[in-house]
């Protein structure tokens, strides 16, 4: 094992785990992990509605985070 955050463990790990995430994410999402469009258009949408929806999610995240961080009093 190495410990995050070093040289080692990046070169070794890589973005292993941030690309597993979403994956994980949209299997979950699906209705039981499979796709619930059968024509290629129609999958392209369902796909592009994902990755609105995840960035979406996102964006609001990073905003709350933004708030706060400029809302707490400065040490």
């Amino acid at each position: 094992m190495h410990p995050p955050g070093t040289p080692v463990h990046t070169k070794t790990y890589g973005p292993g785990n941030y690309a597993e995430s979403p994956h994980s994410q949209l299997d979950d999402w699906l209705y039981r992990g499979r796709m619930v469009a059968l024509m290629v258009e129609r999958q392209a949408l369902v796909m592009l509605s994902f990755a609105v929806t995840h960035n979406a999610v996102a964006d609001w995240h990073h905003r709350q985070r933004q708030r706060i961080q400029a809302l707490a009093p400065a040490d």
